[in-house]
């Protein structure tokens, strides 16, 4: 198995935003193929990934890359939640907001390596539990193998169960 790289996206780097935002657009497909009315409309997607630049900029949010042999394979937004950030629901604990991995590359390990990444980062900042909302369509299965278990409840923003994993102290 290749070996996967992780970069931190740069919204000054031309190529990154290029990239990111055809990975976004694929994945808006995906994610919202059952709920077309809440799809992000491809002319919005620059917006947003302003908006994202800027609360990485003001929280404890990380937007990485995953790449392998130069190619962008997939991208991780993640957060510490604070009080102060308007996405947090439970302080303190990690929150793997968006996930995503190019569909010709799943099933290859790449995306467990990009969630031991993602996990360690988040860990480092110390929080004992990590949680995410998993759309029914790809992520239950992956979040289930990576440890993670559904926790009785539903976000009340999109719907999707919300998984969660304890680290010991």
């Amino acid at each position: 198995m290749k070996k996967v790289i992780f970069i931190p996206f740069d919204f000054r780097n031309t190529y990154h935003c290029e990239c990111l935002e055809n990975m976004l657009s694929d994945y808006f497909d995906e994610t919202f193929i059952n709920n077309p009315h809440d799809k992000v409309p491809k002319h919005f997607i620059p917006k947003l990934l302003k908006i994202i630049g800027e609360e990485i900029e003001k929280y404890k949010e990380w937007l990485y890359l995953c790449a392998i042999d130069d190619l962008f394979i997939g991208f991780s937004v993640f957060q510490i939640d604070t009080p102060d950030n308007p996405m947090s629901k439970r302080e303190g604990w990690g929150f793997i907001r968006e996930f995503y991995i190019v569909p010709s590359y799943r099933r290859k390990g790449f995306a467990k390596q990009m969630c031991g990444f993602v996990e360690k980062k988040l860990l480092e900042d110390r929080p004992c539990n990590i949680y995410l909302t998993s759309d029914p369509c790809n992520g239950i299965p992956f979040w289930e193998a990576m440890g993670y278990i559904y926790s009785g409840k539903v976000d009340d923003k999109n719907g999707n169960k919300i998984y969660e994993k304890y680290f010991p102290v």
